[in-house]
């Protein structure tokens, strides 16, 4: 439980990790029991989803076409759309 603070910290200050940095948590996922490690697995995927939203996100309010939103985040076009109207609702 410990460890898996640690590591949620660690997700929350760098979102976006380093070739060297996400091959180290990788090699610390390996060592840890297998509920342990599917448990911070979830944490990365769950943060890096959190970025790639957050990154759509601010080129809508940049006024980019949505065209370029999906290709340069992964996301689909109906996730993006959702994005624009959740941020047309903030206004």
């Amino acid at each position: 439980m410990a460890r898996q603070t640690l590591l949620s910290g660690f997700f929350e200050t760098y979102l976006q990790l380093s070739p060297e940095e996400e091959e180290q948590l990788i090699s610390e996922v390996k060592k840890m029991d297998n509920q342990e490690g599917e448990k911070v697995m979830e944490l990365m995927v769950s943060y890096e989803r959190k970025g790639i939203v957050n990154v759509a996100k601010n080129m809508l309010k940049m006024d980019m076409e949505d065209e370029v939103i999906v290709e340069a985040t992964g996301l689909s076009h109906e996730e993006v759309r959702s994005l624009k109207e959740e941020l047309d609702e903030e206004v």
